[in-house]
């Protein structure tokens, strides 16, 4: 017997969306580098395997993956989930790491540089707020129903 589909929730329509148009333009701008990688290798003579994971496979499979949410495909939903972990993640490194760990900061004092470190702890913040809420959206059980497997297997 077939289980009936699960409501559609506002939630992960909207994220699909948003995720959708944030992969696009990511997408567009890994074009970009990758056009500037072909033009003038020395450019990138010094990107690593992190690089070009960031780069060039990221945006792409964020864009598909935007697209599978909107399409409630499951695989969509573990992507984005791990995504806002990774999210969370980088907010937490940032409140944990010294700010001026970095050269470009290190050494400066001053208003700039207190102007700085409050931008910093803002997007820590933020990383750490917006990736925890889409977890916690994502994980909801209204949105497990939803992304749950719609056919039971037959007994074996």
């Amino acid at each position: 017997m077939e289980t009936p589909p699960a409501r559609r929730t506002l939630f992960t329509t909207l994220l699909g969306a948003g995720v959708v148009f944030l992969g696009a333009m990511g997408t567009v701008f890994s074009l970009f580098a990758l056009l500037m990688a072909v033009g003038k290798p020395y450019a990138v003579s010094h990107t690593g395997l992190l690089d070009v994971l960031v780069l060039f496979i990221l945006p792409p499979g964020t864009l598909l993956a935007g697209i599978g949410l909107i399409l409630r495909h499951r695989w969509a939903r573990w992507w984005i989930i791990l995504l806002a972990a990774g999210l969370v993640w980088l907010g937490v490194k940032d409140l944990i790491a010294p700010w001026d760990a970095d050269p470009a900061f290190g050494g400066n004092s001053g208003p700039a540089a207190e102007t700085l470190q409050r931008v910093r702890l803002v997007q820590s913040i933020a990383c750490i707020g917006g990736g925890g809420a889409f977890l916690l959206g994502l994980l909801s059980p209204p949105v497990r129903r939803e992304f749950r497997k719609l056919t039971d297997d037959p007994p074996r």
